[in-house]
């Protein structure tokens, strides 16, 4: 699998964690990179000499909306893309962490994204993650009749604002408001 390097050392998330609510402009800051994209599909597996499960989420149809530092972008690279999550069931074992995302294949997501050694993963765990939602008659072409929904609404700061705007504001106005966080 190809990967991406990036400038900076962190490293995965700890045992414990605690997610710092974000609003929309702190968000877009904190993230590397963002990109929208389609999961594809999920697998559990674990890091050599680690207990936890982790679950590695593969994307398809990979936009870049914004990246900080340069990265090696290639076809292949954005044909192999996933980010990572602590947690999963495998084998009858389930390691479920607070905040973490159920994604399925077929969900199309806005994800705000940091650098670990090995992998990506959303700012903050899952507050990093929102889902794009279309009514039936949006095209999967089109982000001016989609919505944005944050995935972990409970950690996300003025949520109730966040709806309510969400609802007169397309998906599309969303992701112009990036680039002037930035």
């Amino acid at each position: 699998m190809a990967t991406l390097s990036s400038v900076g050392a962190l490293t995965r998330p700890a045992g414990a964690t605690t997610v710092v609510p974000m609003d929309w402009p702190t968000l877009s800051r904190q993230a590397s990179l963002i990109v929208r994209a389609k999961v594809r599909e999920t697998e559990v597996f674990r890091y050599p000499n680690e207990d936890r499960l982790w679950t590695r989420i593969h994307l398809e149809d990979v936009e870049i909306l914004h990246a900080r530092a340069p990265l090696a972008w290639t076809p292949e690279t954005l044909r192999s893309f996933s980010i990572v999550q602590v947690g999963g069931s495998r084998d009858g074992i389930t390691d479920r962490v607070p905040g973490t995302i159920a994604y399925r294949a077929g969900d199309e997501v806005l994800l705000f994204l940091e650098a670990s050694p090995e992998d990506w993963v959303t700012v903050g765990i899952g507050l990093g993650t929102f889902f794009v939602e279309r009514p039936p008659t949006c095209p999967p072409d089109r982000l001016d009749c989609a919505r944005l929904a944050p995935a972990n609404p409970s950690t996300f700061v003025s949520d109730v604002e966040f709806q309510a705007r969400s609802a007169a504001r397309s998906a599309a106005d969303w992701i112009r408001d990036i680039a002037a966080y930035q």
